[in-house]
């Protein structure tokens, strides 16, 4: 019997030997299987890496950039070329806008696209120069150099144009801040579109100046001298004062009188270009240039 119990005890041990090699067998199996999923999985990566970032078929070959007749494109294919033989998805797209948007702030509505196996397109919008800008010297762009003059487009964006490239009788806007600029662009615009028969700058040669300080108020300068202070541009008044200022404009033209001084702000104000006292409300105040003929002081009160 209890020989009989010694055999059992040996052949259970024996079993359970066999199934722990068993299971260490499969364990290892398994590892190896593991293994050479992953060789092969690594080995397929790298073949992929190599086929989409170092092989030839998905290097940059050409990038094209529309428009390409513009002021801007020699500039832009010349920081666009270090891309070439670049892989086409190593290039970030969202970045390089960003920065050649703060690089060339003469373009708009910049958008880089790429087209598989190896193409690059470049599109943009030229900004359209309206006025020729004189800011402070700290205003001016880092890229301004002296052949060059600084303009702005609608938007109030300032940027370099060449002086060769700029277009004849472009208003001259003297601004001590880039902030407020908006106000005399709008102001401007409204009066080359409205006024067209102030002649304001009837002469070809001449100057449309425009100057605008701190506090946002404008002046006009007109060929013969005279200082028209248009106060705040609002669109919202721009109608009536503009109805008010032909009127007294028409008038002084009719009766050959040049002035020196027309004030539009309309608001009760004293400063150094006051005639010596309080600005009347709701009226045009104008101070005439005085002949050799005229030495008393005149002063002219137009009625709206």
């Amino acid at each position: 019997m209890r020989r009989k119990q010694r055999t059992q005890r040996v052949v259970l041990r024996s079993k359970v030997r066999r199934q722990r090699w068993r299971w260490m067998a499969a364990g290892f199996y398994s590892l190896f299987r593991v293994a050479v999923v992953v060789g092969l999985l690594s080995g397929l990566g790298y073949e992929i890496y190599n086929f989409m970032f170092v092989a030839k078929f998905f290097k940059v070959q050409q990038v094209r950039i529309q428009p390409a007749d513009s002021l801007s494109a020699p500039d832009l294919a010349r920081e666009l070329l270090g891309l070439k033989g670049r892989s086409i998805f190593s290039v970030s797209l969202g970045r390089l806008e960003t920065e050649l948007g703060q690089v060339h702030p003469e373009i708009k509505g910049l958008r880089i696209t790429r087209f598989l196996p190896d193409k690059i397109d470049v599109s943009y919008v030229a900004r359209d120069p309206v006025v020729r800008v004189e800011l402070p010297q700290t205003e001016l762009n880092k890229t301004f150099n002296e052949p060059h003059a600084q303009v702005a487009d609608v938007e109030g964006r300032v940027f370099n144009l060449p002086k060769s490239k700029l277009a004849q009788g472009m208003p001259y806007l003297v601004a001590h801040s880039s902030q407020p600029l908006l106000a005399g662009i709008k102001l401007v615009q409204s009066l080359m579109k409205n006024g067209g028969d102030l002649e304001l700058w009837s002469s070809s040669g001449s100057k449309k100046l425009v100057t605008l300080d701190k506090s946002g108020e404008i002046s006009l300068y007109a060929d013969k001298g005279t200082r028209v202070v248009w106060g705040r541009y609002e669109e919202g008044t721009f109608a009536e004062k503009y109805d008010r200022f032909y009127q007294v404009w028409q008038d002084l033209n009719k009766r050959s009188v040049e002035a020196s001084y027309i004030n539009l702000r309309a608001v009760p104000q004293i400063d150094e270009t006051s005639l010596g006292g309080n600005e009347i409300v709701g009226r045009v105040i104008v101070r005439p240039i005085l002949t050799a003929q005229r030495k008393q002081n005149v002063k002219v009160v137009v009625k709206d």
